[in-house]
């Protein structure tokens, strides 16, 4: 009874969940700028050698004044969507945009943005080589499946320079209370010991549920320093205001 109780659950914060998400995922130009929406639309005279999915930008400095490079990775429902020629923009939007606040940019997007232009940090989109149905009731059942199953689909690249960054933002959807799939293969490919963690999210009244306690279990030999979520119905300015905010009073040292 408890598990039909969550799936139920999961239902609604499916639909919402990736709230702010871009409506037309395949367009790049409505992305921000530092924020690529796949390794097949980067440009490959700009792409680190070591890494086709990652976007190089700096280092950042810590408040002793030792070069650090951080890393920013994150999910996006909209970035892992399959073929959405044949839909209206009206039927991907049901599934990825807030409609009330008429978001036009992702809030993970928005804050990935903000991380890169406050340290400079690299950008890594997390892409499943088999991405979800743009339809939201073809995508749900093979989501809960793949949860239940512990059936974690398979990424379009691995950060082959992990060793390279020593703080990794890490931005995530909350999908039933807990991280998505597609996270599972990411720690699972990506060794982060030794590294600092700033956890960063979407939520539909949940906040981060299990994630925080998933992700020290998962990357059991790294810090989790601090953790960042908002309603996923927030509109994006003041979503980049509020973030930005808690970025200014973020430490990493």
């Amino acid at each position: 009874m408890k598990r039909k109780i969550m799936i139920c659950m999961m239902a609604v914060t499916f639909i919402l969940s990736g709230c702010g998400q871009n409506a037309d995922s395949g367009e790049p130009g409505r992305e921000p700028q530092s924020v690529q929406t796949d390794s097949s639309q980067t440009d490959k005279s700009e792409s680190t050698e070591n890494s086709e999915n990652t976007e190089s930008s700096g280092n950042t400095q810590d408040n002793a004044g030792t070069e650090s490079k951080a890393l920013v990775a994150y999910f996006a429902y909209s970035e892992n969507m399959g073929d959405t020629s044949s839909m209206s923009v009206d039927a991907i939007a049901s599934a990825s945009l807030n409609r009330d606040t008429k978001n036009t940019e992702g809030n993970l997007q928005v804050m990935a943005q903000a991380i890169t232009e406050k340290t400079g940090a690299d950008t890594f989109h997390i892409i499943m080589t088999d991405p979800y149905d743009p339809d939201y009731s073809t995508m749900l059942p093979r989501a809960i499946q793949e949860m239940e199953d512990e059936d974690w689909p398979a990424l379009e690249s691995k950060i082959e320079n992990i060793d390279d960054y020593d703080v990794v933002y890490l931005g995530v959807p909350v999908w039933n209370a807990e991280i998505p799939p597609a996270l599972h293969t990411f720690f699972t490919e990506n060794d982060l010991s030794g590294k600092k963690i700033i956890l960063f999210g979407i939520h539909l009244g949940s906040g981060l549920g299990r994630m925080e306690g998933q992700v020290q279990e998962l990357a059991s030999g790294a810090e989790l320093v601090d953790s960042f979520t908002i309603s996923a119905s927030t509109a994006n300015d003041d979503v980049r205001k509020e973030f930005s905010e808690w970025l200014d009073g973020l430490s990493v040292n």
